[in-house]
This record gives structure tokens, sequence and C-alpha cells, in this order.
């Protein structure tokens, strides 16, 4: 897994490991501030609807997704702070 963290987004290329993603999702919450991106890639597609469904419970609303031969990428926004 890659991470690129500047300023208002993060990347990760998980490369088909999207539990990585599922068991941080409070913490990339808590890194990212407020209107910025979550962009992943590498995703396989069973988990696709789980993590954008993870993110939206916290307000987070899904920009892009994009289905490659392999994989998902998508790119999500945090709309605002659940409290």
């Amino acid at each position: 897994m890659k991470i690129i963290e500047a300023g208002d987004f993060e990347i990760f290329n998980i490369k088909h490991d999207a539990s990585i993603i599922l068991s941080n999702v409070n913490s990339i919450d808590r890194l990212l501030e407020e209107n910025g991106l979550l962009i992943a890639s590498g995703i396989n597609y069973e988990y696709n609807f789980e993590i954008r469904n993870e993110f939206e419970k916290l307000g987070y609303e899904t920009q892009i997704v994009k289905f490659l031969e392999d994989y998902v990428t998508m790119v999500i926004k945090k709309c605002k702070t659940k409290k």
C-alpha cells in the first residue's frame, strides 16, 4: 500500500487489499480535512460498495467510481464531520 498525504487529500494504492482501508476507516477520517478527497485505487470489485458505504456513514459523498479491467478506482469527498 502506498499513501501520499498532501494538504486536503489522501491517495491510497491498495493493490487488491481493501481490508487495509476497511480496518482504518476511522483513522483515515481523522486525518482527512473537511472537504478533503480520498482517492483509492487498486480495489477489488467486491469491496467497492462496502468501502463507499463505510465512508458514507461518516458523511462522505462519492464523487467518482471508475471500474477498470481488474479493479476499481474511487474518489470520495469528506463533506461534513459527523458528531
